[in-house]
Parts: C-alpha cells; sequence; structure tokens
C-alpha cells in the first residue's frame, strides 16, 4: 500500500506544470532521506517539512501554492499514525485544490475503511 501511494503521489507530483508557482521548502530532501531509509525518525523530518510547507504556503503573505500531493500524503501519514479524522481532512483538501486527484485520494480513502 505504500509504495502504491509514493507511486501515486508522485505522478502527481511530476504532472504539475510549473514548479515555479509552487513551495516546496526542503521536500526533494526529506522525502530523499525517507524513502532511503523508512525511520520513525525520517517520518517525523519528512511531516514536519509538510507541515513548514503547508504553513508557508497558507500565510497571507505567501505568493506561492501548496504543491500538488502534499495535502494527501500528509494526510496519508496522519492516518497512519492514528489520526483518521485529521488525515481524512488533508485529503479532502488534497480534492478540493487538485480535482484531478480525486481518484487517486478516494482509493486511499477506500483502503482504509
Amino acid at each position: 500500500m505504500r509504495k502504491v501511494f509514493h507511486l501515486i503521489f508522485l505522478v502527481i507530483l511530476l504532472s504539475s506544470c510549473s514548479s515555479s508557482k509552487y513551495y516546496w521548502g526542503s521536500f526533494d530532501k526529506s522525502t530523499f532521506k525517507y524513502n532511503k531509509k523508512m525511520t520513525p525518525e525520517t517520518k517525523v523530518l519528512l511531516m514536519d517539512n509538510y507541515q513548514r510547507i503547508i504553513g508557508h504556503c497558507s500565510g497571507p503573505s505567501s505568493s506561492k501554492e501548496i504543491p500538488p500531493g502534499i495535502y494527501a500524503d500528509y494526510g496519508y501519514m496522519l492516518i497512519q499514525i492514528g489520526k483518521v479524522s485529521e488525515g481524512k481532512a488533508f485529503l479532502e483538501k488534497e480534492i478540493v485544490l487538485y480535482p484531478e486527484s480525486e481518484k487517486a485520494v478516494n482509493y486511499i480513502l477506500e483502503k482504509i475503511k
């Protein structure tokens, strides 16, 4: 399931048109570390990075958008650690922001039922 989700996330990520309109923070470094060595520590680092990206883009002075897949991946990780309702809320935000992700997100939601 984890590999399927990361594959879906990667497809969404790569299908984004222009990376200049998105704020990625240190997404590439934290994702690489997590995928290379999936430990509780690297998971916390990745989740912290997602929180920073979301916080940065949600600020009133930000001109950047939340990148595709960030809400979905963060929501899925929240569900994995037992924060199911919060995780589902982030998955639903992904659909609102990126309607093309609806099938992938619904697939994830069906798997966690």
